[in-house]
């Protein structure tokens, strides 16, 4: 029998193994992120995501999939490779055969095949946890038994790996991790790798205490996701075709509707196909049809308080203005529009017109030690706007609350002497940067060069930080190259580069994510 032991957040406290005497404690932090496992040291980064399990480090992409596990002590390397639905293709282990996984529409992993050719049936229960593996030729070739957080304890054929797990995801016998669609489970931990973001669409429709790593609500046993998952009993059989017993006889369990929504793998399959044209009326029909049968809710009409001859490119917004009170902020085809009432304070109104009628880089906004920041230029000189301040250098804290910085600047360019000034404005997490003396065109050409070395510091500091921790680089470097790296924080002969065309990809000119380092003599080789 195993016991499990919650704290008030819902993270697992204590876990009882079996008939042993010995309690296995787990410690987060106050986010909720685990820290240890018994003997075993956790690390998240800042994002949240699993990075370091004990000796094991985890890499992800952009868009927050796993894509490598290696073992510091152990020496070995998983790959992992996606479709462009998230669905894992395949794992790339060293010495290992290649597994294809087939899926129908419905998001089901219907069939496993090897490089070799074999092909193999899988017996699950009603959660789609396997328990029995039979050949072509129906012969038992392993029997399976779990503990209610998915953990193997009874295994009648170690040797043959099984990439069909708990709750039907793809097993990784090396790194005990789950795959499910966009998310992996850490069966020792009995939690998501990463925080499950599908919660705050829940929570804000229904406001409940919630916890972003929790699996399954802590009933990873219970059937509650049967439906959706896999068809297993008559009522969901006929739910799933459209009849409702419910409505015609008294009693009769209620399915619930959110259990049926399709799968991640089938609504985005669904985006590719070529489905006939519908009108609004006949959809609006259909689900007025579907809520009186259901006995639900009948759908609120939304009713527009638009007038004829409404410009369509402009909006409007209820929030409160970036500058401050009675004061409106519009950007209109590139250009800042500001108009303070009479009832707007001093301070507003000087800020106002300093962001009045600049140009803004529409495309080049990033978030900078923690502010959302936006470049600007304005035309003409500054000393009318500087005055208005009554700052010409330094800074200064309005009475409403807003910094601003000012500098100046001169430089010779072909033989011209240009004076530039710029004023940094912070309002709550908003920086706006106002560039005086340039053309938009040679202050994008600023913005991004700034980009770049942030995103090269960056890139350098990351590096040097996973030599520092004995991890693997984004290249193998020599044990000299290292040493530079852990002394001077860059190696001499390399420089970096975009991996995407920051021209097609504006808004990752500062990521270091998007940096990779090739000596001159590799360059066009990649």
């Amino acid at each position: 029998m195993w016991r499990y032991t919650y704290d008030l957040n819902g993270n697992l406290h204590l876990l009882n193994a079996g008939n042993s005497a010995r309690l296995l404690p787990l410690r987060y932090d106050l986010r909720d992120r685990i820290t240890r496992l018994g003997d075993i040291q956790y690390r998240m980064d800042e994002d949240g995501f699993l990075r370091q399990r004990g000796a094991e480090i985890f890499e992800y992409n952009s868009k927050g999939l796993l894509v490598r596990v290696y073992s510091k002590s152990s020496g070995w390397t998983i790959q992992y490779r996606y479709d462009g639905l998230a669905q894992s293709i395949y794992q790339d282990q060293p010495g290992s055969e290649i597994t294809s996984f087939y899926y129908d529409l419905q998001g089901h992993l219907f069939a496993m095949e090897i490089s070799s050719g074999e092909e193999y049936y899988i017996a699950c229960d009603n959660t789609g946890t396997p328990l029995a593996i039979f050949t072509s030729n129906g012969l038992l070739v392993k029997q399976l038994q779990y503990t209610a957080y998915g953990e193997i304890y009874f295994d009648s054929n170690p040797d043959f790996q099984l990439v069909l797990g708990f709750h039907g995801g793809l097993y990784d016998p090396l790194t005990k991790l789950l795959h499910f669609g966009e998310q992996d489970y850490d069966i020792m931990s009995g939690r998501w790798t990463i925080p499950d973001i599908s919660v705050w669409k829940r929570v804000g429709k229904e406001p409940a205490p919630f916890n972003l790593y929790m699996f399954r609500n802590n009933n990873p046993i219970s059937k509650v996701h049967d439906v959706r998952e896999y068809v297993a009993d008559v009522n969901s059989w006929l739910v799933t075709f459209g009849f409702h017993l419910h409505n015609t006889i008294p009693g009769f369990p209620v399915p619930k509707f959110d259990l049926t929504v399709p799968s991640y793998e089938l609504k985005k399959s669904q985006l590719w196909d070529d489905l006939p044209p519908i009108s609004g009326v006949q959809q609006e029909v259909t689900r007025q049809a579907h809520s009186l049968l259901s006995f639900e809710r009948l759908p609120e009409v939304h009713v527009s308080r638009g007038r004829r001859g409404e410009k369509p490119w402009l909006w409007f917004s209820a929030a409160m203005s970036p500058i401050g009170r009675a004061v409106m902020f519009a950007i209109y085809k590139g250009s800042v529009h500001t108009q303070a009432l009479n009832v707007a304070s001093e301070d507003c109104i000087k800020v106002a017109t300093i962001l009045n009628n600049a140009f803004y880089l529409e495309d080049l906004h990033f978030t900078i030690d923690g502010w959302d920041t936006h470049y600007f230029v304005k035309p003409g000189l500054p000393d009318a706007d500087l005055a208005a301040l009554h700052l010409t250098s330094g800074h200064k804290t309005l009475e409403n609350g807003i910094n601003v910085t000012v500098s100046q600047s001169t430089t010779v360019m072909d033989s011209r002497t240009r004076r530039f000034a710029d004023v940094e404005v912070h309002a709550g997490a908003l920086a706006f940067h106002i560039r005086y003396g340039s053309t938009v065109d040679e202050e994008k050409t600023r913005v991004v060069e700034l980009a770049r070395q942030r995103a090269l510091t960056g890139a350098w500091a990351r590096e040097q930080q996973r030599v520092r921790d004995g991890e693997e680089g984004v290249r193998p470097w020599t044990e000299g190259e290292k040493r530079q790296l852990l002394s001077g924080g860059k190696v001499l002969g390399y420089d970096g580069y975009y991996v995407l065309s920051i021209e097609q990809y504006p808004e990752l000119a500062d990521s270091s994510n998007n940096i990779h380092f090739l000596r001159q003599s590799e360059i066009g080789k990649r």
